[in-house]
């Protein structure tokens, strides 16, 4: 080499003549060199016989992404180089520090940005032995500001729509129906459109639980309206109130105080006495009671009655007893008033 000369740079058709260790992206899933046009490899070398060589490839390489909080997530993508021919006993490969990878310019996706990049080197083990592997590790934050535009934002005022037939009365009952079947309407049309372009996953996102809980409370509002139309309907009519039944106890009662007593017979045989004793111009007539000792007798030997033994009642049955006092007695503008803790 002249020493005038640093390097002297060749094209492909020299590469081709001089061994090289088939250094490949294993975990690549398509890979091709630019032709425009002719092949972009270059191909150096320096005075102290050191050998440089350039691609400039196109490269598709796979991705494990983890969509649990989509879309504020970030996804972590590798590209492992090795040698596809020789093992650690003939080439032995090694990142040129302290610079190992170079971005020429600031990487701009629509959908991602990187955050950062880092280098890992190990050894990994085949059956025909050890292999260098050198591993770039991408890191991509997603850029959420599409999705708050397109989804989320939409998605509560479809929910805020939803809540004003709380506000139109009890009696309009055809609108506050529209307004609910064309906020859940929207809603499944809005959760499809974005679910549309991600891949089918088995566990559930961040984006899922957002829309399912925006499903539930307009759900909650029709569910409210169907309460509200029911009680509304049955409002002029006369409510039935079904006759109590007397418990043994109550007919008992009622039996004994209906029976005679021996004591009034007595005390109107003295009042009777006393009254015979004063002479008056009109006397009043003196009402004819039976004073026949068999009556009394048989008055006396009547038993007493039955008390029934009352047991005291569960706490968990008067507090079911009491609600459903109160839900019965409840308006439909009530209900309406009670939409305060769904919001």
């Amino acid at each position: 080499m002249n020493p005038c000369k640093s390097n002297i740079s060749f094209d492909d058709k020299v590469l081709q003549k001089l061994w090289i260790p088939n250094t490949c992206f294993i975990n690549s899933k398509s890979a091709a060199i630019h032709e425009s046009p002719f092949k972009n490899v270059f191909l150096m070398i320096f005075s102290n016989g050191t050998l440089w060589t350039n691609y400039r490839m196109k490269l598709t390489g796979p991705c494990d992404m983890n969509l649990k909080r989509f879309p504020f997530d970030q996804q972590k993508c590798f590209l492992t180089f090795e040698s596809f021919n020789y093992n650690t006993g003939e080439v032995r490969m090694q990142w040129n520090m302290p610079i190992p990878v170079m971005l020429l310019k600031t990487i701009e996706l629509p959908d991602f940005v990187l955050v950062n990049f880092s280098v890992i080197a190990v050894e990994q083990m085949y059956p025909a032995g050890w292999w260098d592997e050198l591993t770039v590790a991408f890191v991509f934050k997603r850029r959420y500001g599409w999705y708050i535009l397109q989804g989320y934002i939409p998605t509560y005022v479809t929910i805020f729509i939803s809540w004003i037939s709380f506000y139109l009365g009890s009696r309009a009952i055809p609108a506050r129906t529209m307004l609910g079947v064309n906020s859940l309407l929207a809603m499944t049309f809005q959760f499809g459109n974005i679910i549309r372009n991600l891949p089918r996953v088995s566990y559930v996102k961040a984006i899922d639980v957002w829309m399912l809980s925006g499903m539930m409370f307009i759900f909650m509002s029709l569910l409210e309206l169907a309460v509200v139309g029911f009680m509304s309907r049955n409002e002029g009519l006369p409510r039935r109130i079904p006759p109590r039944k007397k418990s043994s106890y109550e007919v008992g009662e009622f039996a004994w105080k209906e029976m005679p007593s021996p004591r009034i017979g007595l005390r109107q045989f003295w009042v009777d006495k006393r009254c015979s004793s004063i002479k008056t111009e009109d006397p009043l007539p003196s009402p004819i009671i039976s004073t026949d000792p068999l009556t009394i007798h048989e008055a006396l030997s009547i038993p007493p009655p039955l008390i029934q033994k009352t047991y005291p009642k569960n706490k968990l049955f008067i507090w079911i007893q009491r609600f459903y006092r109160n839900v019965k007695n409840i308006t439909p503008e009530a209900v309406d008033k009670y939409r305060y803790i769904v919001l």
